[in-house]
């Protein structure tokens, strides 16, 4: 996993990964038990990767969900 980061709105610990699509998406840093991303493995550079949980590709990996999804400050981040 590339190294924890901050949040810049709400200082929360993050980790910054990038998606199958090529986009990068920052990720809560403590796993969860529902969540819908699973971080694969690590690409180019050490970035890390990625990808919509599917329980037949990633049983048994742990669970994260992307912090968009969890930021109180995430509208101001949207793009319009």
């Amino acid at each position: 996993m590339s190294a924890p980061a901050q949040c810049r709105s709400c200082k929360a610990p993050i980790v910054w990964a990038q998606t199958e699509a090529g986009k990068r998406i920052p990720v809560d840093e403590a796993p969860v038990a529902d969540g819908n991303l699973a971080l694969i493995g690590t690409g180019p550079g050490g970035t890390t990767l990625a990808a919509i949980y599917d329980p037949a590709k990633h049983a048994g990996k742990t669970r994260f969900v992307s912090h968009f999804s969890t930021c109180p400050h995430a509208g101001a981040w949207r793009r319009r």
